[in-house]
């Protein structure tokens, strides 16, 4: 996703991104930012901690992280 966001900033490779930005969206983003049954037990276990968690950022190497800077 790093990638994807640095290569923007290229005129002829942000053409074809922004033509298959709903692919990307679809195939990439959606699936790494969307809620998991994981995410669910570990907030109904404790919600503090895991808005503490997520407020602090401490996931800044995960594929949700980075999909997240993307968005």
């Amino acid at each position: 996703m790093k990638y994807i966001g640095d290569i923007l900033h290229n005129p002829k490779q942000s053409l074809f991104l922004k033509n298959n930005l709903m692919k990307i969206f679809d195939c990439l983003v959606m699936p790494n930012i969307a809620i998991t049954e994981y995410d669910k037990e570990e907030y109904e276990e404790d919600p503090d901690a895991y808005i503490r968690n997520d407020l602090e950022e401490a996931d800044t190497e995960t594929r949700r992280r980075n999909c997240m800077r993307f968005v």
